[in-house]
């Protein structure tokens, strides 16, 4: 957390090209959380919160007068709610559209309006709020749309499907998990991939994946059971995960 410009930054990886959930809770006392495809990134203390009846933007910062800190990229289905929402709830709603009505929705944007026919440059709330916004720096003729340096909302298209330059491991979700988690790799290209679960002491704890895979992203569960299908033990977990001839590694917490 940057206390003196008011950041808050996540260490999770972001990969270029794929979609990734992201959400801030502002709890009470004044206690914020950071959430990044459901795990927990970051917490901080902040006095700011959403105000009925203010203006704000939403990929760029806004003072009330001027626009600073454009973000390079594409936004989604924007949600907006009258109550902190708790880790799980996050996780059950990733990737689940909504239709407005749900209880405590203040604000729902999906920023899916056509661009031929939005001649006034408008993203809409489907609650009854009706919280609509304008869309700057659109230009109808831009399919799909890319964020300029003016934009204050991204109209954003739901099937991009972007290869990664390399091998990544992403997060896996829950994390802290008991016993239950998902990981979470994508592969360049097509090929044999491999991935596998260590304890801290290096040793191999259950292989999960050994085939050979397509480019893109995939999934694959834990259960929190070895080899044997005994269940380990509580503690951190070293995921190694192997393809065309690259190496990547990541961590997870198993708290029974």
């Amino acid at each position: 957390y940057d206390d003196e410009n008011g950041h808050v930054y996540a260490a999770a990886l972001a990969l270029a090209g794929y979609w990734h959930h992201v959400a801030v809770t502002i709890g009470f006392p004044a206690i914020g959380k950071l959430y990044v495809d459901g795990n927990l990134e970051a917490t901080f203390e902040t006095t700011h919160r959403p105000a009925f009846g203010s203006q704000f933007s939403i990929g760029q910062e806004y003072d009330g007068a001027s626009t600073s800190q454009h973000f390079a990229g594409m936004i989604d289905e924007v949600r907006i709610w009258s109550e902190e929402r708790t880790q799980a709830e996050l996780e059950d709603a990733m990737g689940v559209p909504l239709r407005g009505d749900e209880d405590k929705l203040v604000a729902l944007w999906h920023f899916d309006e056509p661009h031929e026919t939005n001649l006034f440059q408008q993203t809409h709330d489907a609650t009854v709020n009706a919280n609509d916004g304008n869309l700057e720096g659109y230009e109808a003729s831009d399919l799909p749309f890319v964020p300029s340096g003016a934009m204050a909302a991204a109209v954003a298209v739901d099937d991009i499907d972007q290869l990664p330059r390399s091998l990544a491991l992403l997060s896996n979700h829950p994390n802290p998990f008991n016993p239950h988690t998902t990981i979470t790799y994508a592969m360049p290209a097509d090929g044999i991939v491999r991935l596998q679960i260590y304890d801290l002491r290096g040793r191999l704890v259950r292989t999960l994946v050994d085939e050979t895979a397509s480019a893109g992203r995939h999934e694959v569960s834990w259960n929190g059971r070895d080899m044997s299908g005994d269940e380990v033990s509580s503690g951190v977990y070293l995921i190694r995960l192997e393809a065309g001839g690259d190496v990547v590694h990541g961590r997870m917490s198993l708290l029974r």
